[in-house]
């Protein structure tokens, strides 16, 4: 997903690819919104929502406590970022070091 393939992850997704797994709590849709890669972010933007249309939780953690809005903010991906606000992810959730995206923004 971190290489923006927005045609390769939808025909994976139409075959039942779980967006829901992970490797250590990192799931696919924190390694889309980490993606350093890709220089396209509205190809990163396409298969963002290709995951959440398919049920990827944009809530999750991972085990630094960070979540997808937090890797979006960090990579400087403002439309990722955006789309996950208006999914509703919360913009005041901490890491384990206490920051919030706020604080990688800065």
């Amino acid at each position: 997903v971190s290489l923006g393939d927005s045609q390769m992850l939808e025909l994976l997704l139409e075959n039942k690819a779980n967006v829901s797994d992970d490797y250590g709590a990192y799931n696919v849709l924190m390694v889309l919104c980490d993606s350093s890669t890709c220089t396209d972010e509205l190809s990163l933007l396409k298969c963002l929502q290709l995951l959440l249309d398919h049920g990827a939780d944009p809530t999750t953690t991972d085990w630094m406590g960070a979540t997808p809005l937090l890797h979006a903010v960090r990579q400087n991906r403002m439309n990722l970022a955006l789309r996950l606000i208006v999914t509703g992810c919360s913009i005041n959730t901490p890491d384990s070091e206490g920051w919030t995206p706020i604080f990688y923004a800065v």
